[in-house]
């Protein structure tokens, strides 16, 4: 993990037991949700539950995490018939206004005339053809499917900062100002600020799941007040390597300040986090879904898929700034999503 990493394995190695007892806690707890533990351990988890705020927390962003699911609770019966009906039609169109030609005259083995007796030559190729078209069909639908499921996943952990964004901003009149931050002013200090502030779980995943494993932050914001600016910077990628999240804007003085909806204009149009682009933020959209578009998280706590990075008010491009760089607005409607290791 470099520098930062190895450090805070060296340094710390309670953090890292506590982020194994953390996932002992939420397999404990979805066990719970889903009525799968027995009786012991039920009544430890309700015990837990009783005097740990934390745990409380976990359990209703696992509800609430869980709770798309309940679609699929019935399962719904396809016709028995129902393949059988599909080729049918399948076949009639292939077939429709084409006359096929016969198979000569053959005089069947007893054997063969049992199960192929009624089969033509045309209806293999028949046959086959639909065959061809069923796998040229359904192999794109799957693709389709896997990467609509990872953009889902990728939404549900969006909504876990969505909940923890909005705690932080019932306790703090708020969103988190990276600003505040400096010289470690990077935007992916979000994470450990909302951690430090008791609102976001130690243990999320700072990684959209399309990009690889559950990973969470490697460090906390008293460990990364501890380093020196140069060695913050060379490590600051892996605080949010996935996510982006907003730099504020510039006031009248230019002192920079944290996001803020603009008066009475809709929190559900103001971008506070997203798939973040690569460093140089020169890529049309986020690599984390093939480049085919980005997650983003508003400040109304919705989370939208977009194809477009002009997703802010009225088109505003929501990873530079309105002088075409990435830092802080140059005004509140300017809002600008940066990297991990990126500066208002």
């Amino acid at each position: 993990m470099g520098i930062l990493a190895r450090r805070v394995g060296q340094e710390c190695p309670t953090y890292l037991e506590e982020d194994m007892n953390m996932q002992r806690l939420d397999e404990n707890l979805l066990g719970y949700v889903l009525d799968a533990v027995d009786d012991g351990t039920k009544e430890q988890v309700e015990n837990r539950l009783e005097s740990d705020p934390e745990a409380r927390q976990r359990l209703e962003q696992l509800r609430a995490g869980l709770e798309p699911l309940a679609a699929d609770r019935e399962e719904i019966v396809p016709p028995k018939d129902l393949a059988v009906r599909t080729f049918a039609r399948v076949a009639e169109h292939v077939c429709k206004d084409r006359e096929l030609p016969r198979a000569p005259l053959t005089i069947p083995s007893e054997a063969a005339s049992v199960s192929f007796a009624w089969w033509r030559r045309a209806d293999f190729l028949v046959a086959a053809s639909i065959l061809l078209m069923v796998v040229g069909l359904l192999v794109p639908a799957i693709y389709a499917m896997r990467e609509k499921a990872q953009q889902e996943a990728c939404k549900e952990n969006l909504r876990q900062y969505a909940m923890a964004l909005r705690s932080f901003h019932d306790h703090h009149g708020q969103f988190p100002n990276v600003a505040a931050e400096h010289p470690r002013h990077a935007a992916g200090v979000v994470i450990p600020v909302l951690v430090s502030a008791g609102v976001l779980a130690k243990n999320a995943n700072v990684r959209c799941p399309s990009t690889g494993p559950h990973m969470p932050c490697p460090t906390t914001l008293e460990r990364t007040r501890d380093l020196s600016p140069e060695i913050f910077f060379q490590q600051a990628d892996q605080l949010s390597p996935c996510y982006a999240y907003s730099l504020g804007y510039l006031d009248a003085d230019g002192k920079p300040q944290g996001p803020k909806v603009p008066k009475d204009h809709p929190a559900s149009l103001f971008p506070l986090m997203a798939d973040c682009l690569p460093p140089d933020a020169n890529a049309a959209n986020s690599a984390n879904h093939g480049g085919k578009g980005q997650n983003v998280l508003f400040a109304d706590g919705s989370v939208k898929f977009v194809n477009t990075r002009n997703a802010g008010f009225g088109g505003d491009d929501i990873f530079k700034n309105k002088a075409n760089k990435v830092g802080a607005g140059l005004d509140m409607f300017d809002a600008v999503l940066g990297h991990s290791s990126s500066k208002p």
